[in-house]
Order: C-alpha cells, then structure tokens, then sequence
C-alpha cells in the first residue's frame, strides 16, 4: 500500500474566509482570541484516510501513529516531509524491526505541493472558515465530522494507479 503523510494544527481562533454581506453595511466576525491548539496526523492512501489527534508533534506519537498504520495496512510504504519529528533515533530502531513491512521516504525539501494530505487541510479549514467555535471538544468534534466524509475527500492519486 502506498501512502502520504503530513500533520496539521487546528486553532481555536477563527480562519477568517471571504463572506457576504449588504452593500454599504460593516461586516463583523466574532472570534475567540484563544491560544488552544491542537494537531492532527494524517495518511492518505487511494481509497481512504486514516487520521488521528495528537497532543504534540514528536518522535513519540508519530511512532504510536505509525503502529496503528502497521495494524491496518501490512505491508506499507509512506511518503511525507522532512520535519524533524520524522527522523531521529527512535524511529531508525522502529523502521530497522519492520525493515519488510514499512518504508517511509522523503518529499524533497520545501515542496508541500507534492504531498496531497495537504488537500485534506485546506478543504478542512475552508470548511471551518468564518466559525466561531468556543471550545477544543466542539472544534476536534466539527473536524472529526468533516475529515470522515467521503463526498469531500479530494480526488487524487490517479499517478498511482496501474
């Protein structure tokens, strides 16, 4: 199985998209100056999208990450970024044990383009545009809703196909 990677951060603080509003009248957004974060992990195969939510970007979690995936998908070889968290001591140890099962390579340096997760996070967060959502329950509740649909999973992955 071939996959893609990537993580995001989700914030309480509003992602302002363009609206409408009457002519002459002044438009007001309400938002929440809050500091509350949180990430999501996400991998991308042809037919699905398995993601999850996680409390820091490190080694740690995207190695449990990864387990999960060996669980799901056999035998699976991944593409994702260069961010630090990806390559270390603990993930060599991990990968030299499932030197058969799971492959993980690198998109070149600064290219988000290439990787299509990235049109999973730019479909969520026009999805979560222009919402005033007061607390981390309700927000990880409205992406949880809007990363499971399948209607708005972007189609891609055609390259890979046979």
């Amino acid at each position: 199985m071939v996959a893609c990677l990537d993580e995001c951060t989700v914030s309480l603080s509003p992602i302002l998209r363009r609206g409408w509003a009457l002519k002459g009248s002044r438009p007001v957004a309400k938002i929440n100056h809050s500091r509350y974060r949180f990430h999501i992990i996400g991998v991308r195969t042809k037919k699905t999208f398995v993601f999850s939510f996680i409390v820091k970007q490190n080694q740690k979690t995207f190695v449990r990450f990864l387990k999960r995936l060996v669980k799901r998908f056999p035998k699976l070889i991944i593409f994702t970024d260069n961010a630090s968290w990806h390559k270390g001591k603990l993930l060599k140890i991990f990968l030299q044990k499932r030197k058969r099962t799971l492959r993980i390579y690198f998109f070149p340096t600064y290219s988000p383009e290439l990787n299509p997760v990235e049109q999973h996070w730019k479909m969520l967060k026009n999805k979560l545009g222009n919402k005033c959502l007061r607390s981390v329950s309700t927000t990880k509740y409205h992406t949880n809703n809007i990363l499971k649909r399948k209607d708005l999973m972007p189609k891609m992955f055609l390259y890979f196909s046979n």
